[in-house]
């Protein structure tokens, strides 16, 4: 199969154990064993976990990306792994920001994509990105983080972005979406009806601007069962899932829509690694709109 070939050859080991995992019925220890490895001392995850940020270090940014990881498997609260990241996220909380900030200072010291330099970073990332996410992860494993309080509080201050937002920004949205994910019903409830009009706003639904880095409704709706799949016409989501399927290269992997412009040298390591990850998350997402691949 091409898929598994350029998987085998070309995509992170972490990246196969999922395809592996979702496609072929592998042990999700696999991936817990993989994941490991990119875990800190302090609990965090950095070493490169989100391909364009390469900075060896903890952050939000990259333990977010593992707890991603983390809820695909569903991994277990008593998981180390877990417990420590958890731990992790509890001890780098800024309360000035009442959040957390993506990036450390630091990550200007290694290649990265210009939009993860830190002070940019702290212009265009907006509170939800990654806090809202961070909270969700929080819910799940409740029993881990063992502060209620501090729970009730970053729902209130959560609920409160959401009604100060005036341009959604796409990947805020998709933080909230994740949050919406884990939250209880009468969380989800406050945070549905706000929710569903910045993805209606942020969303492109005119396929002719479905080209680039852009945001389309399959950026927001994973299955026809997705519970915002409503705000779109069932046929254009089918249609956006087409279009992802011709977006395949050689039949056997997805490429990044997008370009670093600097550190050449990495940016071209950056992106195999995204193109193995970008295809295993694409799979997934033909196989819920029932979009076989040979």
């Amino acid at each position: 199969m091409a898929i598994k070939s350029y998987l085998q050859e070309h995509a992170r080991k972490l990246d196969l154990y999922v395809y592996e995992y979702l496609f072929e019925g592998a042990s999700p220890q696999l991936v817990l064993n993989e994941l490991a490895t990119y875990q800190n001392a302090d609990g965090g995850f950095g070493k490169a976990l989100e391909p364009d940020l390469r900075l060896p270090d903890s952050s939000a940014l990259a333990t977010v990306v593992a707890f991603q990881y983390l809820s695909l498997i569903d991994a277990s609260p008593d998981d180390e792994l877990v417990t420590k990241a958890i731990r992790y996220l509890m001890d780098s909380y800024d309360g000035t920001r009442h959040g957390w900030t993506n990036i450390p200072p630091t990550a200007d010291r290694f290649p990265r994509a210009p939009w993860w330099n830190y002070e940019s970073a702290q212009i265009w990332a907006e509170w939800g990105n990654p806090s809202a996410e961070i909270f969700g992860y929080l819910l799940k494993y409740a029993d881990v983080a063992q502060d209620g309080e501090f729970v009730q509080r970053l729902s209130k201050q959560a609920l409160r972005r959401l009604h100060e937002i005036d341009e959604p920004e796409p990947h805020e949205v998709k933080c909230y979406i994740r949050l919406h994910g884990l939250a209880t019903e009468e969380l989800q409830r406050q945070l549905h009806g706000p929710l569903a009009t910045y993805i209606k706003r942020a969303a492109k639904t005119d396929p002719n601007d479905w080209h680039g880095y852009v945001a389309t409704p399959l950026t927001f709706v994973t299955s026809l069962k997705s519970p915002f799949a409503y705000l779109f016409d069932e046929q254009l989501l089918l249609e956006d899932a087409e279009r992802l399927r011709r977006q395949m290269v050689d039949d056997s992997h997805w490429e990044p829509t997008w370009e670093w412009g600097q550190f050449d040298d990495d940016w071209a390591v950056a992106r195999v690694e995204w193109s193995g990850k970008i295809t295993v998350e694409n799979l997934r997402l033909l196989s819920a709109f029932g979009i076989a691949i040979p």
